[in-house]
């Protein structure tokens, strides 16, 4: 009697931790997917206006150096102020696209009254080529990581190709 009872105790665990290890499958999958939709669609991922960023090169040396994890807000871009920091997609050729986290360094009107940014990297000798605007305008920043961060340095991991291949590899085991 005392064997079953122990026994049935057992299966109830068994069957508890498998739908704790299922719903967490679930919700990583839906995550990895809202995500992946984002970057296909903008280029990166937000989440209620907010987005996250990696820095990757040292334009804004000493101030924020290579691998700080970045949070910007998007906020209306009239709200901005020169000596804010914020992120924008490149209108440079050789970057198009790409998001780049400067300072402002001006603010002018053009032509049609539309605002206009000019932005440079702390590091950098000279300023950006190009304006920034609200089409081109993701966020302002909000909060930097700092050095040696530890959640800076897990994000870095992840998003490099060991760590990615960590993603697919740990979720494949647990499945089997």
């Amino acid at each position: 009697m005392y064997m079953k009872k122990n026994k049935r105790k057992i299966e109830a665990r068994g069957k508890i931790i498998a739908a704790v290890v299922t719903l967490f499958l679930i919700a990583a999958i839906a995550l990895c997917l809202f995500v992946a939709i984002q970057v296909l669609g903008n280029g990166y991922a937000s989440f209620g206006g907010y987005s996250f960023f990696r820095v990757i090169t040292g334009s804004m040396e000493p101030e924020i150096s290579v691998g700080t994890l970045i949070l910007t807000q998007n906020v209306d871009i009239h709200t901005l102020e020169v000596g804010d920091v914020i992120s924008f997609r490149s209108k440079s050729p050789d970057m198009l696209g790409k998001i780049i986290t400067h300072r402002v360094v001006g603010i002018v009107y053009g032509e049609s009254g539309r605002l206009l940014l000019q932005t440079k990297g702390d590091a950098n000798l000279s300023m950006d080529g190009y304006y920034v605007d609200s089409d081109n305008f993701v966020g302002k920043l909000i909060w930097a990581s700092g050095d040696g961060n530890f959640f800076a340095g897990t994000i870095s991991f992840f998003s490099g190709k060991t760590g990615f291949m960590a993603c697919i590899a740990l979720p494949c085991l647990l499945i089997s």
